[in-house]
C-alpha cells in the first residue's frame, strides 16, 4: 500500500506558487499534463495546500461509485469561492 509520501508530486514552474498559478491559468491542460507524467494518482499544490488528485476514466468511475469518499459541496468549494 502506498503512503501519502509515495504519491508523486506534479509541479509546473520554479516553485509551488508558480505551479498553482499554472493550474489556475489552464486547469484542464494542467491536469492532462500531470496525468501523462504521473498517471492516475498524483499530488499537486493549489491554494496554499497540497492536494491528492485521482485522474482518468478509472478514477472517475471509482470515485463516482463511492460517494462516501468525497463530498460534492466540499470538492467544489473553491469554485463557489470564485
Amino acid at each position: 500500500m502506498k503512503t501519502l509520501e509515495d504519491i508523486p508530486i506534479y509541479r509546473e514552474g520554479p516553485d509551488d506558487l508558480a505551479s498553482s498559478q499554472a493550474f489556475q491559468d489552464d486547469p484542464m491542460h494542467y491536469h492532462v499534463r500531470a496525468y501523462k507524467e504521473h498517471g492516475s494518482i498524483y499530488r499537486t499544490w493549489f491554494r496554499d495546500r497540497m492536494w491528492v488528485t485521482l485522474a482518468g476514466l478509472e478514477a472517475n468511475d471509482f470515485v463516482w461509485k463511492n460517494s462516501t469518499l468525497w463530498s460534492y459541496g466540499t470538492a467544489n468549494a473553491p469554485f463557489h469561492e470564485e
